[in-house]
């Protein structure tokens, strides 16, 4: 009885304390993306990350890459 009530409560503890990490953990994953937002020019309603993974086309060309990054950053447009 007294050690199953004792274990009953550390794991009640443990849950909370893991419950508070992952809302931190959240809280700085949405911090960085928003960070990685303004450092990319977006603003920072406008920057979603899509959690699906992303492959290069075959043809990829730098120079047209290049061209439609400067197109749609503003931090490139001075360049």
């Amino acid at each position: 009885g007294q050690v199953a009530r004792k274990d009953f409560l550390k794991a009640r503890v443990q849950k909370g304390n893991d419950t508070l990490n992952i809302i931190q953990q959240k809280r700085t994953i949405k911090s960085l993306k928003n960070e990685l937002g303004r450092l990319m020019g977006y603003k920072e309603d406008d920057f979603t990350i899509i959690e699906n993974s992303y492959h290069a086309p075959d043809n990829y060309e730098f120079k047209i890459s290049l061209q439609r990054a400067q197109e749609h950053n503003p931090a490139l447009q001075s360049l």
